[in-house]
């Protein structure tokens, strides 16, 4: 049985921002192994890594403040555990902070907030995400797709998970809740206030700037 949960908080940035959620799992793994970290194993047929992201992240979003959870087995400090990731992590993914976490508590996001920033002027304003904040309703469409084709469609009210909209000339910060139910995406908060999507991918950047969690740290 491990004897320690540590909290990792990473920032992500450069070309490991393209890096997907379960990739960057095992880039932390591999980092794991290479630092010689005892960490706790599964049991089973398949055993794997005690290593969980607290939220998966957009592929190209960088983020200065995503969190994991590492179980060690074996007793290491958090900071020695954080100065032995970073000695082995590439570039671009780095250990921010280490903390003891409660080996029978598991932490969770509860709300997100991102920084978006644009080359060029947007076309929507500071009134389009009053008047968007204002309604009880925000309906976007969500398609599952399973070998690159759609296998479900649904509608889903992004609006209780939308806490608050600022928009500048060129840039936009939001803050979004987390529910049981998930979260929404800056698209989707994007495409909500009258952007494209294209463009966001094209012309501009989009990061995490902070994550809060419960039970907090």
């Amino acid at each position: 049985m491990f004897k320690q949960r540590i909290l990792l908080q990473l920032s992500v940035k450069g070309d490991i921002r393209f890096v997907s959620h379960h990739d960057l799992m095992r880039v932390l793994g591999r980092a794991a192994r290479r630092a010689g970290l005892p960490v706790a194993m599964s049991e089973g047929f398949n055993p794997r890594q005690k290593i969980s992201l607290l939220l998966a992240r957009g592929v190209g979003v960088a983020s200065e403040s995503e969190f994991a959870e590492m179980d060690l087995d074996e007793w290491v400090s958090a900071g020695e555990t954080a100065r032995r990731l970073n000695d082995k992590l590439p570039e671009g993914l780095r250990v921010v902070s280490a903390h003891l976490g409660h080996p029978r508590e598991r932490h969770r996001a509860v709300s997100i907030d991102y920084h978006v920033s644009c080359r060029g002027e947007l076309t929507f304003a500071q009134h389009d995400a009053e008047t968007l904040l204002g309604g009880p309703e925000v309906w976007v469409r969500r398609v599952r797709r399973k070998a690159g084709k759609p296998t479900r469609v649904r509608r889903v009210n992004i609006r209780p998970l939308i806490k608050s909209i600022h928009v500048d000339e060129r840039s936009v910060d939001m803050s979004l809740m987390v529910s049981d139910q998930g979260t929404t995406r800056p698209e989707e908060v994007w495409e909500a206030l009258g952007g494209n999507t294209e463009s966001l991918l094209a012309e501009c950047s989009v990061t995490r700037t902070d994550m809060k969690l419960s039970p907090p740290l």
